[in-house]
C-alpha cells in the first residue's frame, strides 16, 4: 500500500514539473529572452541562405537549358502575339527564351516568367536561324509538315526565330501540335503571359494610364467603352477608306445610346492611327469622348504601349477582328471584346466590302482564320447584317 502511495506521489510531482517547464519555455519564447536570440538569428540566416540558393538554382537551371531567341516583328499587337507563342514554344521544347527587342528591353524590366529574359546585345553563340519574316511561306510549310522536335532539335544549343505578321496562326495551330497546344494553353494562359509582360513596364507608365482612365470617366463613374480603329488612312490614301471605319463609329454611338436608354452613363476612349477617324468621332457627338494626340502602333513605343494599356482597361472593347492590337489588349485584362468585321487597312474597295458586309460569306483566304472571331454588339446588328451579335448587358465588366 505504501509503495502504491509512493508511486502516486512521484507521478504527481513529475506531472507538476512538466507543466511548470512547459509554461516556463512558452514565457521565454514569447518574450524573446536572450537565451533564444542566437537561435532566432541563426534561423533568419538559414532562411536567407535558402532564398539565395533557390535563386541561384533557378539561374543555373535556366542557363543549363538550350536557348530560343525570338525576334518579334511588325506592330505591337503582332509582337505581343509572337511573344505569347514564343513562351509556349519554349516551354514545349524545354528551352530558355531570350527576346531580341532592344527598344522594349531598354524601357522594361525582365518579365516575371520562368526562364524568360530580354536578349542582351549580340548573341553569344552561333544560332540556327529560322527567318519567318523574309521566308514566310517556307516557314508556314515547315510548321505544317514537321513536328516541333524536327524544327527544334534538342541537340541544337541555340535557335533564332524571326516572326511574321500571322505568327500565332501557324506556330502551334497545326495537326502536329494540337494536343500540345491545349496542354500549354491550360498551364500558361496567354492572358497571364501578357499581364506579366505588361507588369514589367515602367511604373510611371502604369500610373499615367490609371490617371488617364480616371479622367475619362464622367463624375460619379460609369462604363468605359474603348474603341480601336486601325486604318493607316493618313499614311496611304488621305482618308478615302472612310466607309470602313464610319460603320465602326456609328456602332459605338449605337452602343452608347443603348446604355443611356437603360440609365447607364458611359464614356468612350477612341484609339486610332487616323486623325480623320478622330475628327469624325468628335463630330458625331459622343458623350465623354477621349482621344490621344499621338498616333499609336507606328509611332514611338511608349505612346503605343500607353494606348495598348488603356484599351485593355475598359469595361468593353470594340476592335476589329483582324487586329492583334485589339485582341492582345483585351486578352491581357479580360475585358469583353467585340470584334467588328471591318478592316480599313485593305486599300482595295472590293476587299473592304467583303469585311464590312455579309459575315456569312467567306473572307479572303489570307484572313479565313479570323472569320470565326467576328462578334458585334446587338445594337449594331443592322450595321453589320449577317454577323453574330451579342447582348451588351451580358458583356459583363471585367473589373
Amino acid at each position: 500500500m505504501h509503495a502504491e502511495k509512493r508511486l502516486l506521489y512521484i507521478f504527481c510531482v513529475y506531472a507538476i514539473l512538466v507543466v511548470l517547464l512547459k509554461y516556463h519555455f512558452m514565457y521565454v519564447k514569447n518574450h524573446h529572452l536572450t537565451i533564444f536570440k542566437p537561435q532566432a538569428h541563426s534561423t533568419i540566416k538559414n532562411h536567407t541562405t535558402k532564398r539565395e540558393n533557390l535563386q541561384q538554382y533557378k539561374q543555373f537551371y535556366c542557363a543549363d537549358h538550350p536557348q530560343l531567341v525570338i525576334t518579334p516583328t511588325e506592330g505591337l499587337g503582332n509582337r505581343m502575339r509572337a511573344l505569347v507563342s514564343a513562351v509556349h514554344l519554349a516551354k514545349l521544347t524545354g528551352r530558355r527564351l531570350s527576346i531580341a527587342w532592344s527598344e522594349m528591353a531598354l524601357m522594361s524590366s525582365p518579365p516575371d516568367l520562368p526562364c524568360v529574359q530580354w536578349a542582351d546585345g549580340a548573341l553569344n553563340q552561333a544560332c540556327l536561324a529560322l527567318d519567318c519574316h523574309h521566308a514566310t511561306q517556307d516557314c508556314v510549310e515547315r510548321f505544317n509538315q514537321q513536328d516541333l522536335y524536327s524544327l527544334f532539335p534538342p541537340d541544337a544549343p541555340c535557335i533564332h526565330l524571326t516572326t511574321f505578321t500571322q505568327w500565332g496562326d501557324y506556330l502551334l495551330d497545326n495537326s502536329h501540335t494540337h494536343g500540345a497546344l491545349a496542354w500549354v494553353y491550360a498551364r500558361v494562359p496567354p492572358g497571364f503571359i501578357l499581364q506579366r509582360i505588361a507588369s514589367a513596364l515602367p511604373t510611371d507608365l502604369h500610373q499615367q494610364a490609371a490617371e488617364l482612365r480616371q479622367r475619362m470617366l464622367p463624375p460619379g463613374g460609369g462604363t468605359l467603352i474603348s474603341v480601336h480603329i486601325r486604318t493607316h488612312a493618313d499614311q496611304y490614301d488621305g482618308g478615302t477608306v472612310r466607309e470602313a471605319y464610319h460603320e465602326q463609329l456609328l456602332c459605338v454611338k449605337a452602343v452608347q445610346a443603348h446604355l443611356h436608354a437603360r440609365g447607364v452613363t458611359s464614356a468612350v476612349f477612341l484609339e486610332s492611327d487616323s486623325t480623320h477617324a478622330k475628327d469624325e468621332a468628335h463630330g458625331l457627338g459622343f458623350q465623354y469622348l477621349t482621344t490621344l494626340d499621338a498616333k499609336a502602333e507606328r509611332s514611338d513605343l511608349r505612346a503605343t504601349l500607353l494606348a495598348w494599356l488603356l484599351l485593355g482597361e475598359a469595361d468593353m472593347l470594340l476592335g476589329t477582328h483582324a487586329s492583334s492590337f485589339s485582341k492582345t489588349a483585351a486578352l491581357r485584362t479580360g475585358a469583353f471584346l467585340f470584334q467588328l468585321p471591318a478592316d480599313a487597312v485593305a486599300t482595295n474597295a472590293d476587299r473592304r466590302h467583303n469585311y464590312s458586309s455579309a459575315c456569312s460569306r467567306a473572307l479572303p483566304s489570307a484572313r479565313t482564320h479570323d472569320a470565326t472571331f467576328v462578334l458585334v454588339p446587338e445594337p449594331c446588328a443592322d450595321l453589320f447584317p449577317g454577323c453574330p451579335a451579342f447582348a451588351v448587358e451580358q458583356a459583363r465588366p471585367h473589373r
